[in-house]
């Protein structure tokens, strides 16, 4: 395999020596490939392995800088996001976790599993979070950050969710009068949960009832 087989002819800009050494070739390759917006399936699968092989020979901070290239780039094999997304630098796993479109839900939940809060936060800025994935958040995430529940679309919350989100009295002091004031929480939940409930929402269950 050609090192760098992306771009044809004359207008396949020239490397520096520099970066063609081993552990300096992935960042070159996503460059090239990054520079265009279509690839065929060739050139996607040639990336693909270029990629995952040259990964643990890369350095720390060309593997941020590359992981900011593809999180954007169209037709970035879902192998490659993955594996950043995985990386265990947090600063490699961010840009991908946030903007990569080809990352699967067992990967998003992941994530929200091990963390770090930074990947949390990043993960409750995407538009596709799946019920696994919320229900994760909401069992494992700080308060400072189940505070963006309040942003997502439409601000509807899986009753999944929302039942972890009352179980937990910390989170509730801070996201409870948020979600009271949108009437998210179900009169339901509402008394189930009545005595880890913030101020505002024991008032909404008590008025509920009565």
């Amino acid at each position: 395999m050609s090192p760098v087989p992306f771009g044809k002819g004359l207008d396949r800009p020239a490397l520096d020596p520099e970066i063609i050494r081993k552990d300096r070739l992935l960042l070159a390759a996503a460059e090239l490939y990054c520079a265009r917006e279509r690839h065929d399936r060739a050139e996607v699968r040639a990336f693909a392995e270029l990629a995952l092989n040259l990964y643990d020979a890369t350095s720390l901070a060309d593997r941020r800088r590359v992981a900011c290239l593809i999180a954007r780039a169209p037709q970035v094999p879902t192998d490659v996001l993955t594996r950043f997304a995985d990386d265990e630098d947090a600063l490699v796993a961010y840009p991908v976790i946030l903007h990569g479109a080809a990352i699967s839900p067992e990967v998003l939940a992941r994530v929200a599993r091990r963390g770090p809060e930074s990947l949390r936060r990043a993960l409750l800025r995407r538009q596709d979070l799946d019920e696994a994935t919320l229900v994760i958040l909401a069992t494992e995430a700080e308060p400072d950050t189940l505070l963006s529940l309040c942003d997502l679309p439409d601000g509807n919350l899986p009753d999944a969710c929302l039942e972890v989100l009352c179980s937990r009295p910390a989170v509730m002091d801070r996201l409870g009068p948020l979600l009271a004031g949108r009437n998210v929480l179900p009169s339901d939940l509402l008394m189930a949960n009545f005595p880890t409930l913030d101020p505002v929402n024991r008032q909404r269950a008590l008025a509920t009832a009565g």
